[in-house]
């Protein structure tokens, strides 16, 4: 879950690196690029981790890409969330160690606070119905007694005007 964590969400959108010494690239028309010593290249992490051509639907958050039959199939430098080569990050073994336990403190502490946060909602949830139920019954108390004596002064109105009265 961890690498596939990574995939979807890298640390950082690009790693920059500069060329040492003269290097070529060819396509697969044959056609040849040449990257000159110092110059600045841009490998774009976040693109090759959500490429179709690596990761079919990058969309999708699988942990099952990186099984270790997956990882042999995937060509090499498809993955780089930590960089690779000599200039790799230094923290990476300890973030691969430390996450899970921070993960499942995180976890607990987040169970903790939405029990917590349970209690308290349901025990508000219960006062607010209960004075909105008091409020409501007062409420309907109020409107039959107004009803009622609009209903009785109408009759007496309307007998008045007949005559019956």
């Amino acid at each position: 879950m961890f690498s596939e964590s990574l995939r979807k969400h890298p640390t950082v959108m690009f790693l920059r690196r500069q060329c040492t010494k003269l290097f070529e690239l060819k396509n697969g028309a044959g056609k040849v690029c040449r990257i000159e010593p110092k110059t600045s290249i841009i490998i774009p992490t976040y693109a090759i981790h959500n490429d179709p051509k690596y990761y079919q639907d990058p969309e999708i958050f699988d942990p099952e890409r990186f099984s270790e039959e997956n990882i042999q199939n995937r060509p090499k430098y498809t993955y780089l969330p930590f960089g690779e080569g000599p200039r790799i990050c230094l923290a990476r073994s300890s973030s691969q160690q430390s996450t899970p336990n921070t993960l499942k403190t995180h976890s607990k502490h987040t169970q903790d606070t939405l029990k917590t946060h349970s209690k308290h909602h349901s025990r508000h949830t219960q006062d607010t119905l209960q004075t909105h139920s008091k409020h409501t019954q007062d409420t309907l108390k109020t409107h039959s007694k107004h009803t009622q004596d609009t209903e009785r002064r109408m009759f007496v109105y309307s007998g008045y005007l007949t005559g019956t009265f």
